[in-house]
C-alpha cells in the first residue's frame, strides 16, 4: 500500500490555519521566505506536472467575488514590494485539492513514459471514492486569512462545516495510498491547507521592510475578512500545466465531485 495523506482531523487543521494566520508567525516565517525555484528574474520557468484543482468556473459568482478581492490585495501588496514578491497570474487563480506530479521528477517520470498523464487518469478513475457531505448547510469553503509558506504569499481557507473537510481528506487518503500512484513516484505531502497562492518569493522580508510587510498583510488580512470571501470547492479536474500561470485540461481526463 502507499503512504496516505496524514492531514489530521478537523480540529487539528483548523489550529494549523490558526497558527500560521497569526500575526506574529507572520512575521516570522516572513524572515524565513526563500526564492521560489519555479521564478528566475521574475520570470517563470518551465516547471511541467499535473495535478488535482479547481477548474475555471465563471459562472460561479461566489468565485468571481473572491478572485475579483484577492486580486486587489495581491495588486497593492506586490506593487508596494516588488523587490521580494512576484505575482502569479490572477487569470488563473485555482485552489489545488492534491498535488500529484511536477518538475524534474514529472519529467523524468514521463520521458519513460510517454503516457504518464493517461495512466495517472486512469488510476484516478478507477479509485472507489464518494463524498459523503450532505447538501443541507453551506456548502463552500471561507477565507480565514493571509499567511507565509515557504517560497510563497497565499490566502487559506476553512470549511463551513467539518464534513467537508472530512470529505478532501478521504479523497486524499485514498490518493496518496494507491499502490499505483505510489508505484509510479507519488509520495505523500506535507498536511493539508487550503490556499490560494497570490504571489511567490525573490527574497525573505527582513531589515526596514519587515515591519511596514507585516503591517499591510495585517490590513489586507482585515479586508479581506471584512468583504466575507468564499470559495467553493465543488470539483476537482485533473489539470496540466508547463510552468505557474499557465494551467490546461489535457485529454487525460479525471473528475471528483466533492458537492453531491
Amino acid at each position: 500500500m502507499g503512504e496516505p495523506a496524514n492531514d489530521g482531523s478537523y480540529d487539528a487543521y483548523m489550529e494549523r490555519i490558526e497558527r500560521v494566520c497569526d500575526p506574529n508567525q507572520r512575521r516570522v516565517d516572513a524572515t524565513r521566505a526563500e526564492p521560489s525555484p519555479k521564478y528566475i528574474a521574475g520570470q517563470a520557468q518551465t516547471f511541467p506536472g499535473i495535478t488535482l484543482l479547481t477548474p475555471p468556473d465563471l459562472a460561479c459568482s461566489s468565485r468571481t467575488h473572491c478572485y475579483g478581492h484577492l486580486a486587489n490585495c495581491q495588486t497593492r501588496i506586490c506593487r508596494r514590494f516588488p523587490q521580494h514578491l512576484i505575482p502569479t497570474n490572477s487569470a488563473s487563480f485555482h485552489i489545488t485539492g492534491a498535488d500529484l506530479f511536477a518538475g524534474p521528477k514529472y519529467s523524468d517520470i514521463k520521458s519513460s513514459r510517454p503516457q504518464l498523464d493517461h495512466s495517472i487518469a486512469g488510476i484516478l478513475n478507477g479509485l472507489k471514492w464518494e463524498a459523503g457531505a450532505s447538501a443541507m448547510g453551506e456548502q463552500t469553503w471561507h477565507f480565514h486569512g493571509l499567511a507565509v509558506f515557504k517560497h510563497a504569499l497565499v490566502a487559506l481557507f476553512t470549511p463551513a462545516n467539518r464534513k467537508l473537510y472530512e470529505d478532501l481528506c478521504s479523497l486524499r487518503r485514498l490518493i496518496y495510498g494507491s499502490p499505483e500512484l505510489t508505484t509510479l513516484g507519488l509520495r505523500r505531502p506535507l498536511p493539508l491547507m487550503v490556499h490560494l497562492t497570490l504571489a511567490y518569493f525573490r527574497s525573505p522580508i527582513n531589515g526596514a521592510d519587515l515591519e511596514p510587510f507585516c503591517a499591510q498583510l495585517d490590513d489586507e488580512s482585515n479586508l479581506l475578512m471584512a468583504a466575507s470571501i468564499e470559495h467553493p470547492i465543488p470539483t476537482l479536474a485533473l489539470t496540466r500545466f508547463e510552468k505557474m500561470g499557465e494551467f490546461f485540461q489535457s485529454d487525460a481526463h479525471a473528475q471528483f465531485q466533492l458537492v453531491p
